[in-house]
């Protein structure tokens, strides 16, 4: 579970998407790492057809220390706008 007032680290697993149907997708997870007991307690699945976008958005958050707060507001925000390769 998420506290709000924590800070975790995060990092973008992108995975191979094997299924010709979403040859145009790229997919994977957000890993959310609790710095405390130093492992992985949740993860945001992504799957979309805007590859330069979400490249770019990526390549800015990737690798950083967000507060729960934060963390619940890119669950959010990936839900919007990179998770459109599901509606297939």
């Amino acid at each position: 579970m998420i506290n709000k007032d924590k800070k975790y680290f995060i990092s973008f697993i992108e995975e191979g998407v094997m299924n010709p149907d979403y040859s145009d997708c790229i997919g994977g997870r957000v890993e959310i790492h609790n710095n405390e007991i130093g492992k992985e307690i949740e993860e945001i699945r992504f799957l979309t057809k805007r590859q330069y976008l979400f490249s770019l958005f990526r390549d800015i958050i990737d690798f950083q220390e967000l507060y729960g707060k934060e963390i619940l507001s890119l669950r959010k925000y990936i839900e919007a706008r990179f998770q459109d390769g599901y509606e297939k």
